[in-house]
């Protein structure tokens, strides 16, 4: 009776130390099998994050490639202008060592220059048997002009390329003539007065940098023409290319990457950066 006992006592210590040993291997099992399917979650976080980097930074490459494409395009454009014969030709230059590129330049500048403006029209334009009596630059950036001219030329142009913009003035100008003398004579001042007016008005169409004269008063006196207008000239701004920054996150609820000028450091993302023309 007693040796059933201890046979018995026996069998349930084995079967409670091979429950103990099942239960550690199964939660041996379960802790790998957990610690794995994190690391796998892990894992393929990293592998989706690092695809999206390389995507962007496949997409930079490219953008920069075609950059360095449209420069090398550019370069052998501003090489023909600089040599174009219709661009060199003595009347559209100021110096003569100025090239096709100064002229376009001078025709289109790439800034308002009110002050290089006004100094070009009084000592070109408004010069040789005229007084400029009044003259005054207006504003930029605008879309209308307001004035009490008695004569509209033009509206505000539909054809202008988009980009550019304009800068607006007004003058007034006057040629004298006497009126003693004979009846000839002053006749033959009278005309050349009137002459230098109009010279003025041939020598605006013809600058190499447009100017548009939205409207005008002419009037005579007893021996003076004076003439008052408004006109615009046109400028293109600088193109600036900048580098813009795109933020890559591991997953959409990942909180964005702070950068700095395009570049820095940030958890779980990074920056990729890439210029377009």
């Amino acid at each position: 009776m007693g040796e059933n006992k201890e046979v018995a006592f026996l069998k349930r210590n084995a079967i409670n130390k091979a429950n103990q040993t099942m239960f550690l291997v199964v939660a041996g099992a379960a802790l790998i099998a957990g610690a794995s399917v994190v690391g796998m979650i892990y894992l393929f976080r990293i592998y989706s994050f690092n695809i999206k980097v390389l995507t962007e930074q496949d997409k930079s490459i490219s953008t920069i490639t075609q950059n360095i494409e449209n420069i090398n395009d550019l370069k052998e454009r501003l090489g023909s202008l600089e040599t174009n014969e219709n661009l060199n030709k003595e009347n559209l230059k100021s110096n003569a060592d100025d090239g096709g590129l100064r002229v376009i330049a001078d025709a289109l500048p790439d800034s308002e220059n009110a002050s290089g403006l006004g100094s070009a029209l009084q000592k070109k334009i408004f010069s040789d048997g005229v007084t400029l009596d009044a003259f005054n630059i207006e504003s930029s950036d605008s879309n209308s002009l307001s004035t009490s001219a008695s004569t509209s030329v033009s509206s505000e142009s539909s054809n202008i390329p988009e980009g550019v913009k304009d800068i607006q003035f007004t003058a007034s100008i006057s040629a004298s003539f006497p009126n003693e003398g004979s009846p000839e004579d002053i006749k033959n001042k009278e005309t050349a007065a009137y002459n230098n007016i109009v010279n003025t008005l041939q020598k605006m169409e013809k600058s190499i940098r447009a100017i548009n004269v939205t409207s005008f008063k002419f009037e005579r006196s007893i021996n003076k023409f004076t003439l008052t207008l408004s006109a615009k000239s046109y400028y293109y701004p600088k193109y600036v290319m900048t580098l813009d920054s795109t933020k890559v996150k591991a997953d959409d609820a990942a909180n964005p990457a702070t950068t700095t000028s395009g570049t820095g450091t940030q958890t779980n993302s990074t920056t990729t950066s890439g210029g377009s023309k």
